[in-house]
């Protein structure tokens, strides 16, 4: 990345979509460096769509400390979007990290992040269903609709 770390936004999306067309396994290092420089919301979502079409699942620790960047509360909606090619359950507390921090639309792509791809244990459930219920105080009416549909589905998928 040294040679672009100084680069323009443009040249730096094109470098990422050759990174994509031509499948260079020895660069996808590059885009999690992308994620950390943090330049521009395009350089970012580039890299990250980057990252979920070429399913590289070292790349998906990257995404998830990206979305978590106080630097992203504003821009996490497309980066969360991005996790959805890859097993989550180890970041399953960062996404509820994300759904009590963000704003609506986030924390809707996180909830799906959830339901979709975050296997959570029977034991662990009710202790993931009380979590949520901690951060439901002081959110917004539509996020208490996020949380609620969450609990329910987490309800849903207790076994007795």
């Amino acid at each position: 990345m040294s040679k672009l770390s100084n680069g323009s936004e443009q040249e730096i999306i094109c470098y990422i979509d050759d990174i994509v067309a031509h499948k260079k396994e020895n660069l996808y290092p590059q885009l999690c460096d992308f994620l950390h420089d943090n330049r521009s919301n395009k350089i970012l979502d580039k890299a990250g769509l980057a990252i979920h079409t070429l399913n590289y699942e070292r790349g998906l620790p990257c995404l998830v400390a990206t979305i978590l960047n106080s630097k992203t509360v504003n821009h996490r909606s497309t980066l969360i979007f991005c996790c959805s090619a890859f097993d989550c359950s180890e970041h399953l507390d960062d996404f509820v990290e994300v759904l009590r921090l963000s704003n609506y639309h986030a924390a809707l792509e996180a909830s799906m992040i959830i339901k979709e791809n975050c296997k959570i244990s029977n034991n662990l459930l009710r202790g993931k269903i009380e979590h949520i219920k901690t951060i439901y105080d002081g959110q917004s009416e539509d996020k208490k609709e996020i949380l609620d549909d969450l609990i329910r589905f987490f309800e849903n998928q207790i076994q007795v």
